[in-house]
């Protein structure tokens, strides 16, 4: 992570901490989400059409970042492809949804594929207990 300096006038300010706290809620990191979403669409605007497969990447991650914690809830345990910016498929079997985004995008660039698993937390017993020694 890198901290990224800058002024920007009071008026932009409160409009985009309220725009931010709106779309991504009034937790810790809205900010900081909000701020990294808006630096990649202005990034892709500047790219223009020079590198197609750049741009695709950059939008996919974009709606990654954005819709993340709705995948894991969503489609828990399911492999989901992210193409041109959308959700496009989502299904049990990791050939089977790939054959089905291919044939739905056949000319796309760049996809993402998420496993949607969760770890559970284990608890282990480690099989001895240390004893307080008490001061005399």
């Amino acid at each position: 992570m890198t901290i990224l300096k800058g002024e920007i006038s009071e008026k932009i300010n409160q409009e985009f901490r309220k725009l931010a706290m709106q779309r991504f809620g009034y937790e810790k990191g809205a900010i900081s989400k909000a701020l990294e979403e808006a630096i990649l669409k202005w990034i892709i605007e500047q790219r223009g059409n020079s590198d197609i497969e750049q741009k695709e990447r950059i939008e996919n991650n974009v709606v990654y970042i954005r819709e993340r914690k709705k995948l894991f809830r969503e489609y828990p345990n399911k492999y989901v492809t992210i193409c041109k910016g959308t959700i496009a498929e989502v299904g049990d079997d990791f050939f089977t949804t790939l054959e089905k985004t291919k044939t739905k995008y056949p000319n796309v660039k760049h996809c993402l594929i998420i496993k949607t698993a969760k770890k559970e937390r284990q608890r282990a017993r480690l099989g001895w207990r240390i004893k307080r020694i008490q001061k005399k």
